[in-house]
């Protein structure tokens, strides 16, 4: 859900005490990124804390607004475990450090 431009993230039921509003949406800061910098977006397609959508959307902002950007789809869930074991991200990963 976004309200404003901010992410406003529900708990999922039986966890957490409710809304969490202290995020602030990267949707908002596109227009402020440096054209030189770089980004890499790693999405777990099973993703349910993090919706995908959210980061495919992002993506094509960054695109949209000539910002140099990768998108990796992996099929797992919520994890950096799975992000710092997966080959296509660790090759995604130098890949923008080396360009």
């Amino acid at each position: 859900m976004s309200v404003n431009g901010d992410l406003v993230l529900k708990k999922k039921k039986g966890g957490g005490k409710g809304t969490w509003n202290k995020s602030s949406s990267p949707h908002r800061w596109v227009d402020k990124i440096d054209k030189k910098t770089k980004v890499g977006i790693i999405i777990g397609e099973l993703d349910e804390n993090t919706f995908p959508k959210l980061s495919i959307d992002y993506f094509e902002l960054l695109k949209k607004n000539n910002v140099q950007s990768e998108l990796l789809l992996i099929n797992v869930a919520h994890s950096f475990w799975h992000i710092y074991t997966n080959k296509e991200a660790i090759e995604l990963g130098k890949s923008l450090v080396n360009k």
